[in-house]
């Protein structure tokens, strides 16, 4: 085995886009993924890794053929049970499962190997450096291994405790510890399943002032406050979800425009009587907020169409001078 120094980026790239877990990824993403791989050449028969051997490596085969082989009692040679060509990867299990594994890999004629990440690096600590990449990364690994193991009729230990601390740092926001974007935009989905289904966001008209006024960390901490306000309002079944920067979401199992008008004017009006004091010094700050309101299925059946939808109203409210509270049509018009 030799490792290949030689190698550009965007030849690490050109292998990485041909391999289905990547080929989703943007440019820059793959540039990232690419800056943490390694490319290594195999001699034919040469071992890649050796049963038990236990590191969360992904391999994506640029050039060669590579066989994934188990030692089968009361036989001479060891069983074949996978075989790899160009284009492909393998090695998802020991990244999700990270657990000694229980096949050997070799090269079955010279080969080269793309691996991620390289051996001086840690898979986990790249991931959490890129939520949003991660999470669709994770997917992916995630869609591949399960397609293999319900062929080879195993089981992926989906809960093992790095995989729930993976998924945690994908899904939350840091400064609020609530849901984060990611969070909403891969399952606002899965609260469609009991229609109708609401999606309420909220952006403050005014927030630059405490900005301008009391510096950015007073900002954070009136970035907090408001959701720690949501969190102690929402319903048992409701979500919240800090959307970005100071812009809130709020989903609403079976509530139809209606009911979410309601429950967005009372928001609306309570947010506005909180006091925004900070480091003891309290200040007489009121901070409006506008509303956008999209419901499923009436204002769409995508998540992402809603989400959009929601969020462009929120902004438009703050620009038709604040404390508006505009509703989708089906024509993804708005409704004052």
């Amino acid at each position: 085995m030799r490792v290949i120094d030689s190698i550009e980026n965007r030849e690490k790239t050109g292998f990485l886009g041909s391999a289905p877990i990547f080929s989703s990824l943007g440019a820059e993403e793959l540039d990232f993924i690419a800056e943490h791989c390694a490319l290594y050449e195999f001699d034919g028969g040469e071992l890649i890794y050796e049963a038990g051997s236990r590191r969360a490596e992904l391999f994506v085969l640029a050039e060669g053929k590579v066989g994934i082989y188990r030692h089968a009692e009361n036989k001479e040679t060891d069983e074949a049970v996978a075989r790899f060509l160009p284009g492909e990867c393998f090695g998802e299990l020991g990244l999700l499962a990270d657990e000694p594994r229980e096949e050997l890999a070799k090269a079955e004629e010279k080969s080269r190997i793309l691996v991620f990440p390289q051996r001086s690096t840690d898979f986990r600590e790249i991931l959490a450096a890129r939520p949003a990449l991660s999470s669709r990364l994770l997917r992916k690994l995630m869609e591949s291994t399960a397609s293999r193991l319900r062929q080879a009729n195993r089981l992926i230990k989906q809960n093992s405790p790095w995989i729930r601390e993976l998924r945690r740092q994908v899904y939350t926001d840091p400064l609020t510890g609530l849901p984060n974007r990611t969070y909403l935009e891969e399952n606002l989905i899965s609260f469609f399943s009991s229609p109708p289904c609401a999606l309420l966001m909220f952006k403050p008209d005014n927030f630059k002032q405490i900005n301008d006024s009391f510096g950015h960390e007073a900002g954070d901490a009136a970035i907090q406050k408001i959701g720690r306000f949501l969190s102690g309002i929402a319903l048992p079944e409701e979500k919240v979800v800090r959307f970005m920067g100071n812009e809130y979401a709020l989903i609403c199992p079976q509530t139809d425009i209606e009911e979410a008008v309601e429950r967005a004017r009372e928001i609306q009006e309570r947010q506005g009587n909180l006091s925004y004091e900070y480091q003891g010094r309290p200040n007489d700050l009121v901070v409006t907020v506008s509303a956008g309101i999209a419901v499923y299925p009436r204002h769409g059946g995508s998540a992402a169409g809603l989400i959009a939808e929601a969020h462009r109203l929120a902004m438009r409210g703050r620009t038709l001078g604040g404390r508006q509270l505009l509703i989708a049509s089906p024509e993804n018009g708005e409704a004052p």
